[in-house]
């Protein structure tokens, strides 16, 4: 997650929602075609991609948040993580059910806001 790494809390939704506001400002939301999702053995804003396998690192659930995102929706997203078994992985799992949770939190702060 290079987000992460550059210091991007993409856990938050405040701080995405301003990250996804610059990108569309920058490049266009359009734009993007497909998501890197890893999570980090690192803290947020150490400027090293030391990828982990999905829920087990610093960012864990709340990677929820980013993959919920509805700019996000319908894109598909890659992991780049040892646990490599074929389509049906536990990463890929994981990955569905934090999607799943992050569209009921968007939700839930698009009523708030």
């Amino acid at each position: 997650m290079h987000w992460w790494a550059s210091g991007v809390d993409v856990a938050d939704t405040d701080a995405l929602e301003n990250a996804l506001e610059d990108l569309d400002a920058r490049i266009g939301l359009d734009r993007v075609r497909v998501l890197h999702v890893n999570d980090s053995q690192t803290a947020l804003g150490s400027n090293r991609d030391r990828h982990e396998v999905i829920g087990n690192g610093v960012i864990a659930g709340g990677l929820a948040t980013f993959l919920g995102h509805p700019a996000f929706k319908g894109l598909p997203a890659i992991t780049e993580t040892w646990e490599d078994k074929g389509e049906n992985t536990e990463d890929l799992d994981r990955m569905r059910d934090l999607r799943r949770r992050g569209v009921r939190r968007w939700a839930a702060w698009r009523r708030r806001s």
